[in-house]
């Protein structure tokens, strides 16, 4: 600092008490331009307490916003659940709607009626389970309703005529013809009077196309069918067992998806893609959130999907 002064005086000619004068000015000159620079970078700097601060009120407001989205969403479907008054009814006699306004599914009611058709029958509640696809739920709610009636007694014709008599024994000896239609095999549909190499053919190759049947309306769809022949398939088959879920929607290429009879490569394709969009499927009834896939074709293909993975 001495020598610095002496520098000033002898370079401008000032005496002593100017340089020192001349000495602080400078200096104050000096820390006015370094420490409001230093101050500055100091009160932007961003400690690393301060950003997991931010991060956390960030994460606390993404969570709010999100229990918000949900409470909306659970209003929402609240609001579009219709609501079912339960009554008596006889699982074995109840029709298609009445079966609808209890709270069975379009395809479950159908499958009622159609086994019903098929010459079945519920002797209980709970015999609504084996029915494939069925709300155990809805059948646990609804058994305090479920009134079935007793099978009605047949009367003893004492008097019975002698052509009757032969026709019943004939009808005894004669072989019966009961199949599951899903498991029969092409030489036991041929065992059925009317149906040859051809029909049991084409009944069985679509069977493996579609994956099984669920129901009889299946059989106009199989190629050069004839009313008579479903007739006959009607008379002598049943329809228990499941068809199979060949339609794994959350695993299936649009290859596959695009060859069952029901899906065109179209619908394939979309699907894939609201997959990858999405995320995978938690419930099969999420399709009907894809435009091009109406209720009607749900309830066609419902029956063969699966969503696992």
């Amino acid at each position: 600092m001495k020598r610095f002064r002496v520098y000033i005086i002898n370079l401008i000619g000032f005496n002593k008490t100017e340089a020192n004068a001349t000495i602080i000015l400078l200096s104050i000159v000096l820390l006015a331009g370094i420490l409001p620079r230093k101050y500055f970078r100091m009160s932007h700097s961003t400690t690393s307490t301060e950003q997991q601060d931010k991060q956390l009120l960030s994460d606390w407001l993404l969570e709010i916003d999100n229990s918000l989205k949900a409470k909306d969403s659970f209003k929402k479907q609240q609001k579009n659940t219709p609501i079912y008054e339960p009554f008596k009814f006889d699982p074995n006699l109840a029709s298609d709607a009445d079966l609808k306004k209890l709270g069975f599914k379009p395809y479950l009611a159908s499958r009622i009626v159609n086994y019903r058709k098929a010459g079945g029958s519920f002797k209980s509640p709970e015999e609504l389970l084996k029915i494939f696809g069925m709300d155990s739920a809805l059948v646990h709610r609804l058994t305090p309703y479920i009134a079935i009636a007793p099978p009605a007694k047949k009367e003893k014709n004492l008097s019975t005529p002698i052509a009757s008599v032969e026709k019943k024994k004939t009808e005894k000896n004669a072989p019966k013809i009961w199949m599951d239609l899903n498991l029969a095999t092409n030489e036991e549909l041929q065992e059925i009077r009317g149906i040859g190499p051809f029909y049991a053919k084409n009944i069985l190759a679509y069977r493996n196309e579609l994956g099984g049947f669920y129901s009889y309306l299946q059989l106009t769809e199989v190629y050069r069918m004839k009313p008579n022949v479903i007739d006959l398939l009607k008379k002598h088959t049943y329809i228990s067992e499941a068809p199979t879920q060949n339609l794994p929607i959350n695993s299936d290429s649009m290859k596959h998806l695009a060859n069952h009879p029901y899906l065109n490569w179209n619908q394939a394709r979309v699907i894939v893609n609201y997959r990858k969009q999405h995320g995978t499927f938690t419930d099969a009834e999420e399709l009907l959130n894809i435009k091009i896939i109406d209720d009607s074709l749900y309830q066609k293909i419902s029956p063969y999907i699966s969503v696992e993975p």
